[in-house]
């Protein structure tokens, strides 16, 4: 019995906020990876919602350029991910051996080139599987009912060389990098404190938890991919005839009702995969992270900031209440603008802010007036799970693009 679509689309939504919660302030050289790692699982869980939102129940064709953009998003997740997970461990595998972009042997040059470099991977090769899917795109996009726009691919040898095997190929790689860096720590127990003091805010335990998040990123990313594989294997392969066959009628979009892509056992499972392992990534990822002693820091931060505000913004109106006739005088607050150099020092700053402006008793006419906080600090940046579940998250294989002649001839 299928589940009500809506379900579906709340905890996208929740995803999408999980996956951008502990997302550091002042991101440094070493999480490159765990940013790109959280924007592209947000951006996922966000795409998903929203064709999930609009296509409820229809498959009215209502945003076409939505649907290409959609389409190729979808694309570009399904390598993005396991490409940002291939760089957190690389870059722990360099972390191990000394040899990172933080490390005071190296020139500026060598650090702006390593920094390119992981910034290469975790994009650059996203935005080349966007470009070359279009090789095996049969036309331009397909409508499924309660999922929304889906990416079409023409099922030949080549859609396997260049859209299926990607995540499996980085999946292995980043296993290999994640099995050097843990015996490279083995190996250098005692000057493991001394490797992380020269990368600022990356404690011993942060590197840890990486450490052994990047088993289950192993599994996840290899399992995962083969059963993609598996999934695509199912349908028939076309023989690549040539370019102009397989554009042929290239504009049409198909469009799928739910009842019929959820009669199909294989089909459906391998769509429902590809969607619901991207909200489990941004849970799995929060239910790590989302609860780190940073993250809670952050999270205090935040709330004493508003909280603060909301008590000033009360003392305005009840000073309002008592003195209905006299002239209300903004007074200027720049007694209270603090500089923060820790999350520590933020806290004890922020407890102090009401106390003060209550005894003043400022008149404040808005909340335009309220002092404005400009926090200089070094936020812990908080670390991305190194899960590639999205592996799977290939598109199906389409064979709808040549199952009516009808439609091409």
């Amino acid at each position: 019995m299928a589940y009500p679509n809506a379900i579906f689309s709340v905890f996208a939504f929740i995803g999408f906020l999980m996956s951008f919660a502990p997302f550091p302030w002042q991101p440094e050289a070493w999480s490159i990876g765990p940013c790109i790692y959280m924007i592209w699982t947000g951006v996922s869980c966000l795409n998903l919602f929203i064709n999930s939102i609009i296509w409820m129940g229809n498959t009215n064709d209502v945003a076409p350029v939505w649907c290409d953009i959609s389409a190729k998003l979808v694309i570009g997740a399904s390598v993005g991910i396991p490409a940002a997970s291939l760089t957190i461990n690389r870059r722990l595998y360099y972390i191990s051996t000394g040899q990172t972009a933080s490390s005071p042997t190296m020139s500026r040059s060598q650090k702006r080139r390593t920094i390119m470099c992981d910034l290469a991977i975790a994009l650059g090769i996203p935005v080349l599987e966007m470009a070359l899917h279009y090789v095996v795109q049969g036309h331009r996009y397909d409508i499924w009912e309660d999922l929304g726009c889906w990416p079409t691919i023409y099922g030949t040898w080549l859609a396997y060389l260049l859209v299926f095997s990607p995540p499996l190929a980085i999946g292995c790689i980043s296993m290999t990098y994640g099995i050097r860096s843990m015996i490279n720590i083995n190996k250098r127990r005692t000057e493991f404190n001394d490797l992380l003091s020269s990368h600022s805010n990356l404690t011993s335990r942060i590197y840890i938890r990486l450490m052994c998040l990047a088993a289950t990123e192993a599994i996840g990313t290899i399992s995962l991919s083969s059963l993609s594989l598996y999934l695509n294997s199912k349908f028939p392969l076309n023989p690549w005839i040539s370019w102009v066959d397989t554009h042929f009628n290239f504009s049409r979009v198909e469009q799928i009702p739910a009842r019929f892509w959820r009669s199909d056992p294989i089909n459906g499972v391998n769509l429902e995969l590809s969607r619901w392992l991207v909200v489990l990534c941004a849970f799995t990822f929060f239910a790590f992270f989302g609860f780190a002693d940073e993250a809670r820091k952050n999270y205090r931060f935040l709330y004493r900031i508003f909280s603060g505000r909301f008590v000033l913004h009360q003392t305005s109106k009840l000073d309002g209440r008592d003195q209905p006739h006299s002239r209300k005088t903004p007074t200027t607050a720049s007694s209270l603008h603090f500089a923060y150099r820790s999350l520590s020092d933020a806290d004890s700053a922020i407890d102090a802010v009401p106390a003060v402006c209550l005894n003043e008793t400022l008149h404040l006419e808005s909340t335009t007036n309220v002092p404005s906080f400009v926090p200089i600090m070094t936020i812990i940046p908080s670390p991305t799970i190194n899960l590639a579940f999205l592996a799977v998250y290939s598109p199906t294989s389409s064979n709808n693009s040549r199952t009516s002649s009808s439609l091409r001839r």
